[in-house]
């Protein structure tokens, strides 16, 4: 289906597209004897045998295309289509074009945000271009700067991923909580493995 047919798209019909499709792609990782689907739009990976996981992979990929409809209807006219697929954003972030690299830059961290809360892009790119991390040839744009004053925004870090701290704060504090309760249910060897994943992604021991 035409990417322009499924911004047509919307409440249930959408959601039962996602479902069709999603269907699809496990069916044919199924038939082909692999371990893992590719998520249409994102082309993220799925496990096959983890089908716990399935509504959070589907509830992703509506998200993405929520957010590619929304940026269709309030992002400036010259824009491209949002890329959904991390190979496609990275190609637009290192694409020679300032204006196509701000759009990739957006769409990766509207991926870092689960397609979720995230300011719009206008006001995205007014904090790019006011941001120090961001590329000089596209903080330097004179077209860019005309359209987009710059004016900071906070939580923008070095890879202009808009609240990726607080995001990562938020999730490691649920991954504590869920430890501390493992360890009072006498089941240490998971809340081991959660230790473990929380050092991963602070560098430090939880410590509980």
């Amino acid at each position: 289906m035409r990417s322009d047919t499924l911004a047509e798209l919307c409440g249930s019909q959408l959601e039962q597209h996602v479902e069709k499709l999603f269907a699809v792609a496990r069916l044919q990782a199924d038939m082909a004897g692999e371990k893992f689907g590719i998520v249409p739009f994102t082309n993220d990976q799925f496990p096959l045998n983890a089908e716990s996981l399935f509504p959070h992979y589907k509830r992703m990929m509506l998200a993405a295309l929520r957010a590619r409809k929304k940026f269709h209807e309030t992002g400036p006219s010259w824009a491209p289509e949002l890329p959904l697929a991390s190979s496609d954003y990275e190609k637009m972030i290192c694409s020679g074009d300032s204006r196509t690299a701000l759009v990739g830059f957006f769409a990766n961290s509207l991926a870092c945000a689960n397609w979720g809360s995230h300011p719009l892009f206008f006001v995205y790119a007014s904090g790019a271009m006011a941001c120090e991390y961001t590329p000089e040839h596209i903080r330097n744009d004179p077209r860019l700067r005309e359209e987009f004053s710059p004016c900071e925004l906070q939580e923008l870090d070095e890879n202009l991923c808009w609240g990726a701290f607080d995001r990562t704060l938020e999730f490691t504090q649920q991954l504590m909580r869920k430890t501390e309760h493992l360890f009072h249910c006498g089941m240490l060897e998971e809340a081991a493995r959660m230790e473990d994943i929380i050092k991963q992604i602070t560098g430090i021991s939880e410590g509980v």
